[in-house]
């Protein structure tokens, strides 16, 4: 899914380039200018390469709770958390970003995370009434940035 249309980009000077197997949107300019912009406006940061993964059914929340750092089940739908994923050991597996909507969690993670993530789940979702999906393909994520970026 291409949430950029990229001829009305590329006529305002953006630059495309493949990034993790997809095409993503890098620059407008020289990285001097991109950064005066970050620090006085806003920019739109295409992040559409991370790992989307989203977690839904009856027992998400239960089931998350048990898997990650963060206590993700109260959540309410529009706010989100950090939670990271941990072995036997304690050691880090994956750091993820979790994001309540009405009826799912997404969770959104560094690029090429998903399959090892998706793979994961599955192992420990057992009798849980969890529904798992790699949703990268299925979407993209963009983000603003800046101080007028809530303009």
């Amino acid at each position: 899914m291409d949430a950029l249309d990229r001829g009305f980009h590329e006529a305002r000077g953006a630059n495309f380039r493949a990034r993790y197997g997809r095409e993503r949107l890098t620059a407008y300019g020289p990285f001097d200018q991109e950064y005066e912009a970050l620090e006085r406006s806003s920019v739109l940061l295409d992040l559409s390469d991370h790992t989307r993964v989203s977690l839904s059914g009856e027992d998400r929340g239960r089931f998350l709770n048990g898997l990650v750092t963060q206590r993700v089940d109260g959540l309410l739908p529009g706010t989100g958390a950090h939670a990271c994923f941990l072995d036997r050991r304690s050691h880090i597996l994956a750091e993820v970003r979790v994001f309540a909507t009405e009826d799912a969690f997404l969770l959104e993670g560094e690029p090429g995370l998903g399959p090892s993530l998706v793979e994961r789940l599955l192992k420990f979702r057992l009798s849980s009434r969890v529904a798992i999906s790699d949703c990268a393909e299925d979407s993209s994520l963009l983000s603003v940035q800046g101080p007028l970026a809530g303009e």
